[in-house]
């Protein structure tokens, strides 16, 4: 049976615990995870059975307005769900920060982080209070040990996530390919 990771991922993260405030027993009674799970792309093939069972391996945090929930270059083994609020996907090039994106409710943030564990490739900030569900590497990790069959459907359902980013990657660079060459 997992166990409660709160005091694992503030141990993890204490260089963006400012402004970070549990959640975990408010939103969980308030609307909970399974209810939330169940809207987002990345569990597309779960049931609710399914649902369920993943619930019980994922908290609630919440970013205050202005908090880094990562910067670039970090190494952070979390897979995280918009469930409140926007974050902004901040890039730096050529010593200038610039926002890439800006994310809503109900998507997936740092889908490759459960897989590889890289480094960041871009900082992410609340750019108002921001509520999310997440998921860490290392309880992925156990996921795959103790409910293989889950773990095959989260990995389908960001397969699909990142194919449609790739072939939306993929439409925006040919249509920008006529200018650069």
């Amino acid at each position: 049976m997992p166990t409660d990771y709160t005091d694992h991922i503030i141990a993890h993260d204490i260089s963006t615990a400012n402004g970070l405030r549990i959640l975990q027993e408010q939103f969980q009674h308030a609307a909970g995870i399974r209810k939330k799970v169940t809207t987002l792309d990345v569990f597309n093939f779960f049931s609710n059975e399914n649902a369920g069972t993943i619930e019980k391996y994922m908290f609630c945090f919440k970013y205050e307005a202005g908090s880094f929930v990562y910067r670039e270059v970090t190494h952070r083994g979390y897979m995280f769900f918009i469930v409140e609020g926007e974050v902004r996907i901040i890039k730096s090039l050529d010593a200038k920060c610039h926002v890439t994106a800006e994310l809503c409710p109900d998507r997936s943030v740092s889908e490759m982080s459960l897989i590889d564990r890289s480094p960041r490739s871009s900082s992410n900030r609340a750019k108002q209070d921001f509520y999310l569900i997440v998921l860490k590497n290392e309880v992925f990790r156990k996921l795959l040990d103790q409910q293989p069959a889950i773990v095959n459907k989260i990995l389908m359902g960001i397969a699909t996530l990142m194919s449609n980013s790739l072939h939306d990657t993929n439409k925006v660079f040919t249509e920008k390919l006529p200018s650069i060459v």
